[in-house]
């Protein structure tokens, strides 16, 4: 290593080497911030996954670094990037996967729900323009990533416009393509960070994994690294970032692997309960305190740095004397809590609980729960709210994997789609909506009575 790189010891990748221009982001108040935010919320099931956004976002750099020093020949020689260019694209590389994911909220993705998008779209507009950037870049993208698109301009971007593409570097965050002649390299490398098979989500399922101590997700990652190759794919009439078949058994690893990430860590019936009453706590007291925008807007994350134990500090503040909250908290904080009427999808007994799916599917969802509650509190005054709760997750991706449309595999010098090499080994299965509920003992008889008979039909 040269003289001026250090070198971070990460439990899942070994050493990762840090250059001294790194240390210029990762040493600020604004990345350290990151320390003191989860990656996700499954301790209450998995009492050792305490890892923080800190070590996930040096993670996927240290695999987007090797990814594109894997590709450089290839790059160069194929493709006509000049060594200029070439560097600039590393860097562009380094510096998305590591800010990919600075602008996260307090509790990751459960405080994202309660970020305004509009607020935070406008202000990457004049960030964008700002930085001399034309493109609008808001599309489908989710708000914690236009949010470190923001911030990482606001902070970073007179330090590195002379080192990165500035807009490339945002659509690798966002995922979003140029879809240009002249741009099909870097459509390319945006997918190294967002595709359906990418660094952020290799870390995140290797980390999960092993944090967790499930152990589900074992890969070789140097041999699936290797097997990268950019390939002309004439069905899509551009050039892809492909595998080569010599990957296949480490794609099926991942693929399951990351299927049994999403089923038995992200979608536990537990994790779904708990995510469902953090929610709804805090949006209760965020409706009464109207303080939302000091945890959750731009500046309460650039410029307040609030993180996990912020929110933490408000919740128990708030929600003294409210005995709704305090409900809530005991549920969470003291596990309280509600027994489920199945436990994951296999349990989900479809016959007997028809009209309920059915009722569930037509009734308005709210941004922190489903409406359905509401009707049957109104309908039956045998019950109160906070009684039960309705709360969904989504099993497409643990029951679906055929729906991937990405990942690109080489066979016989032709590009191939993992759903049609692998359409034999895995199966489709529709019913990927069913939410889960969550009840007090005292009321479970009378609402089975409910949710198993005609009565939802008269709602």
């Amino acid at each position: 290593m040269p003289n001026n790189t250090k070198n971070i010891r990460d439990i899942i990748h070994g050493y990762i080497p840090i250059r001294q221009q790194d240390l210029q982001i990762i040493d600020t108040d604004i990345f350290q911030r990151l320390r003191r935010i989860k990656q996700g919320y499954v301790q209450t099931v998995y009492p050792c996954a305490n890892h923080s956004r800190f070590e996930h976002s040096l993670g996927v750099m240290y695999l987007g670094t090797k990814v594109i020093e894997h590709l450089k020949d290839q790059l160069t020689t194929e493709f006509g990037v000049s060594e200029k260019r070439y560097y600039e694209l590393y860097n562009t590389v380094i510096y998305a996967c590591l800010l990919h994911d600075i602008g996260h909220a307090p509790f990751s993705h459960i405080g994202e729900k309660f970020y305004d998008k509009n607020e935070i779209t406008t202000i990457l507009s004049c960030q964008l323009k700002e930085n001399g950037i034309i493109a609008e870049l808001h599309g489908e993208a989710a708000e914690h990533e236009l949010c470190s698109c923001a911030i990482a301009l606001e902070y970073f971007g007179e330090m590195l416009k002379d080192q990165i593409d500035l807009e490339l570097f945002c659509r690798m965050i966002t995922g979003e393509a140029y879809n240009k002649k002249d741009k099909r390299v870097e459509d390319v490398i945006i997918s190294i960070l967002n595709s359906d098979f990418d660094v952020d989500k290799l870390d995140y399922c290797l980390r999960d994994s092993f944090m967790t101590g499930a152990k589900i997700v074992v890969l070789d990652v140097d041999r699936l690294i290797s097997s990268f190759i950019i390939k002309d794919d004439k069905s899509e009439g551009r050039p892809v970032l492909a595998f080569s078949s010599k990957s296949l058994s480490t794609i099926s690893n991942f693929v399951y692997g990351r299927e049994a990430v999403y089923m038995w860590i992200v979608s536990h019936h537990i994790t779904i309960f708990t995510d469902c009453i953090f929610i709804r706590l805090i949006n209760h007291l965020m409706e009464i305190t109207q303080k939302q925008n000091e945890y959750f807007g731009y500046d309460a994350i650039c410029k307040d740095l609030k993180d996990d134990y912020d929110l933490i500090s408000f919740i128990r503040h708030y929600k003294k004397g409210d005995a709704y909250a305090e409900h809530l908290y005991n549920q969470l904080f003291n596990r309280d809590y509600y027994k489920a009427l199945w436990k994951n999808y296999y349990e989900y007994p479809s016959t007997e609980y028809h009209s309920y799916l059915s009722m569930v599917s037509r009734t308005k969802k709210t941004k922190y729960g489903n409406g359905l509650e509401d009707l049957i509190i109104k309908k039956y005054p045998i019950f109160s709210k906070g009684d039960f709760y309705i709360a969904s997750t989504d099993y497409t991706k643990p029951l679906a994997p055929l729906q991937v449309k990405d990942i690109s595999i080489v066979i016989n010098g032709k590009v191939e789609k993992f759903e049609k090499i692998f359409a034999k080994t895995f199966t489709k299965d529709s019913k990927t909506d069913i939410p889960f509920i969550f009840v007090k003992d005292s009321k479970r008889s009378e609402l089975l009575d409910i949710l198993t008979s005609d009565k939802l039909a008269d709602l």
